[in-house]
């Protein structure tokens, strides 16, 4: 995938960090605002999970806790994140 030098210069926007990360680092969602995508840091999906999946080379998995989707932009309806954090 061809990534621009605009791309790489835009800084990720924080969005939300998971408040019982034991270390306060991870999960963590981003906005990455050049593609309008969402950069998620996570835990590595477990082996036997990834084995269930068909995951192409520029690809990968990770797992997720159910309580993050609500730092997803659009997961209150209207786009805004600014009371996500």
């Amino acid at each position: 995938m061809f990534t621009s030098a605009r791309e790489t210069m835009m800084a990720l926007q924080l969005l939300g960090k998971d408040p019982e990360s034991e270390h306060g680092n991870s999960p963590t969602v981003y906005l990455g605002p050049a593609r309008g995508t969402l950069v998620i840091q996570s835990w590595k999906a477990r082996a036997e999970q990834v084995a269930q999946l068909t995951i192409p080379g520029h690809e990968d998995a990770i797992e997720l806790p159910l309580r993050m989707p609500r730092f997803f932009p659009e997961m209150d309806g209207t786009g805004d994140d600014s009371d996500a954090r």
